[in-house]
């Protein structure tokens, strides 16, 4: 048996990984918050069960929670066709409605029932590893964990079976219905294997705690990369560094592991929207400057052009005179210009800047494609 802070870490990591997968997929098929929406749902399956079994350690307290959000998700169905397809309004009706219930019923639970509200809100994963497994008096360590390990286990059985046709079932259900595919039933698949994670980690993430677990490793893996195997790798990788950086956080500030692995998680998100090598913010911003670049560039090669097929460059191809037409700022028109003469493309001759026999053609092509555009 491991201690107790190791299996806090494992309950931490499996949780995290198994959220992050499902979250990231769904996240693909542009639902992210659905599980969300079905975190909130899951509540009034939760509070009905301890009404109708008085016990927070029945086993089908779990078939009510997971029937709770499938029904929910029927009736948002039904209800987004009546409104004329607007789901967000259905969304915003059905699942607040289910989490109001659930917390009311819960509120209202038999005192036998031994239930905490904020515990199911927001989760106690330090605690969850005193609900122990056991089996004729062995003690086989936490009874969530071997429920998570057994849900990663359906889930990687589930993206073995449907791998090859994956790309067509999540970005393009009628092109894969079109091939003689079935993607309603993977999706359903899907949507059950989300509804069965959300519903184990209550105990661990709790219903609100949980949703940075389905977007954030999901939405730092889609800023590192776009490739499907990467994606869902980087989406492993953030989920169990949120869970080992949430984890070792808690022990040195003395915190709540739950709320440090969510901060974590959307830590590691805010750190990829900066970072990222080609989506992250300050590459967005290095590659804008780049293109501005080249567009000063372009403009002053057009403009030496223009005025030597003039007869006129003696004086518009001046740097001053360059500065003043183009209205353009000293250290912008130097940059320009050490990039045309880098690309051989430009030259400066005496206090005259002229164009290359390559910068010709070039400014003569832009021109042409120009006018070219404009006539079509």
């Amino acid at each position: 048996m491991l201690p107790i802070e190791w299996e806090v870490l494992l309950l931490g990591c499996l949780t995290a990984t198994a959220c992050g997968i499902v979250g990231g997929l769904a996240l693909l098929r542009k639902q992210a918050l659905m599980g969300d929406a079905l975190g909130h749902s899951l509540l009034a399956g939760i509070g009905a069960g301890f009404w109708l079994l008085g016990s927070s350690r029945s086993p089908w307290l779990f078939p009510c929670a997971v029937a709770s959000g499938l029904f929910a998700i029927m009736l948002v169905e039904f209800l987004a066709k009546q409104l004329g397809g607007n789901q967000a309004t259905a969304l915003g009706l059905i699942f607040p409605a289910f989490f109001s219930i659930g917390i009311i019923l819960i509120s209202l639970a038999p005192k036998s029932a031994h239930i905490d509200l904020d515990r199911v809100v927001t989760g106690n994963l330090d605690l969850a590893p005193l609900d122990r497994l056991m089996v004729d008096g062995h003690d086989y360590g936490p009874r969530v964990a071997w429920s998570m390990a057994l849900a990663l286990g359906f889930i990687g059985f589930y993206l073995a079976a449907y791998w090859r046709h994956l790309h067509w079932i999540l970005f393009d259900p009628a092109g894969a219905h079109a091939m003689g595919l079935k993607p309603d039933r993977a999706l359903s698949i899907l949507l059950l294997l989300t509804t069965c994670v959300i519903t184990l980690a209550f105990e661990t993430m709790g219903t609100v705690m949980v949703v940075s677990l389905l977007v954030a490793p999901g939405a730092t893996a889609w800023l590192l990369s776009r490739n499907l195997t990467n994606y869902l790798l980087f989406t492993v990788a953030v989920s169990l560094g949120a869970a080992l950086t949430g984890r070792f956080a808690t022990l040195a500030i003395d915190a709540s592991t739950t709320a440090a692995t969510s901060c974590a998680a959307l830590a590691l998100f805010g750190t990829a929207f900066l970072l990222a090598p080609q989506e992250g913010l300050l590459a967005r911003w290095r590659a804008s400057i780049k293109i501005r670049e080249r567009l000063d560039a372009r403009l002053i090669l057009v403009h030496l052009w223009h005025h030597e097929i003039r007869g006129d460059s003696e004086i518009e191809c001046l740097a001053s005179a360059l500065t003043h037409h183009l209205n353009m700022p000293e250290v912008r028109l130097n940059k320009a210009l050490n990039r045309l003469v880098k690309d051989q493309l430009a030259e400066k001759n005496g206090p005259l800047w002229q164009t290359t026999t390559a910068g010709t053609l070039l400014g003569r092509s832009l021109v042409e494609d120009d006018t070219g555009s404009r006539e079509d």
